[in-house]
């Protein structure tokens, strides 16, 4: 997840050639991604549709539900001896807030896999035109150069 942040930045940076203005960017792109897709503020299905959509087309959606998937299943949540829980075991949790987590977990890696392909194919595409526009250069006449 790390690259693609930098990956972001660059392809930001082909844009608007600053780097602060790319790195500012890229961070407020990844923050809002956060909030939105990984759904430990709010669950996905709580969330208003457009919101569910986006949350398909960024990348901590997918490295979030790796993550929960590895650190819940099959642990085993222990209660104080005079309170009543609500949930008893890490799969009961997955199986409320992440259905299906277990079994996405090739299927996230591949989307992240996807992710970094797919921003370096689009960083590069941007650094091209770039270098293409840099290239082409305007030429002004004045009264003392001969213009072809």
């Amino acid at each position: 997840m790390v690259y693609a942040g930098e990956l972001m930045a660059c392809a930001i940076m082909a844009i608007v050639q600053s780097p602060q203005i790319a790195n500012s960017t890229a961070s407020l792109i990844f923050t809002a991604s956060v909030l939105v897709a990984s759904g430990f503020l709010r669950s996905l299905g709580n969330m208003l549709d457009i919101l569910k959509w986006l949350g398909w087309a960024t990348v901590h959606k997918y490295a979030s539900e790796i993550i929960v998937a590895n650190e819940f299943h099959n642990l085993t949540l222990d209660c104080p001896a005079n309170k009543t829980c609500i949930m008893t075991n890490g799969d009961l949790y997955l199986d409320t807030f992440y259905p299906n987590a277990v079994d996405h977990i090739h299927r996230n890696f591949y989307a992240l896999g996807g992710f970094l392909l797919s921003i370096m194919f689009i960083t590069i595409c941007l650094f091209y035109i770039r270098s293409w526009f840099d290239n082409f250069s305007f030429k002004k006449c004045s009264s003392s150069c001969a213009c072809n």
